[in-house]
């Protein structure tokens, strides 16, 4: 599957629905933080793409990796993260000048 052609949407929904290793692989290589975020999210993303993006370096998506039930890496993280790498929301509907944070 070439994936080079869609939009950050289709992206982001392939992120968060997809079930295939190789687009797993895919996606957690992409450019986008919140591709690879929203793949950090999927409950169904295989322990090594998680325990890959566990290590990336944006807080973002590895402190998101690693609090999702399928990673088995441990990372400590400073304690005075901001709330937008600790948030939750589903990046396919999140507008962050909504946020009042």
């Amino acid at each position: 599957m070439d994936i080079k052609s869609y939009s950050k949407e289709e992206l982001l929904e392939l992120a968060y629905s997809n079930n295939e290793f190789q687009l797993f692989k895919k996606l957690s290589q992409n450019v986008s933080m919140h591709i690879r975020r929203a793949l950090a999210q999927n409950i169904h993303t295989p322990q090594e793409i998680l325990n890959q993006l566990a290590k990336d370096p944006v807080e973002n998506v590895s402190y998101t990796a690693v609090n999702n039930k399928n990673c088995n890496i441990n990372r400590t993280f400073r304690s005075n993260l901001h709330m937008c790498v600790m948030c939750d929301k589903d990046q396919r509907t999140m507008d962050c000048s909504l946020c009042n944070l």
